[in-house]
């Protein structure tokens, strides 16, 4: 049997530099954010834009529906017709500029220039 002054003890220290790994991280954190981010913005313009996009659109029926009915004088369906058409020019040009958006976002927008003169 040793004694305790015959004992051997070994200690081993092992370092590594954790800098990079920890930058990495931090970076996929911070990208992780901005997707979360990103998703609630999506979330948010899709309920605006359903919105948007239902309100004329039940305008629209609504007026087929007076249209459909046969106590309207022609002036009165003549009207209901205007605002079905402008209603729905409406709803054309929002679901232009949705579209437009999501092009200038994919980088595939090219702007037309039509040859206007300059303001100044």
């Amino acid at each position: 049997m040793q004694s305790a002054s015959q004992r051997s003890c070994c200690l081993y220290l092992w370092w590594q530099d954790i800098t990079e790994t920890r930058d990495l991280i931090h970076a996929l954190e911070v990208e992780r954010n901005k997707a979360i981010n990103a998703t609630v913005a999506k979330s948010q313009f899709l309920a605006t834009m359903s919105h948007e996009i239902r309100t004329p659109i039940s305008s629209i029926m609504g007026f087929l529906e007076l249209l459909s009915g046969s106590g309207l004088s022609k002036e009165q369906r003549v009207e209901a017709i205007s605002l079905a058409y402008a209603t729905g020019q409406s709803l054309l040009g929002l679901i232009g500029e949705i579209l437009d958006v999501d092009k200038i976002e994919s980088g595939n927008y090219h702007f037309n220039h039509n040859g206007s003169t300059s303001l100044l």
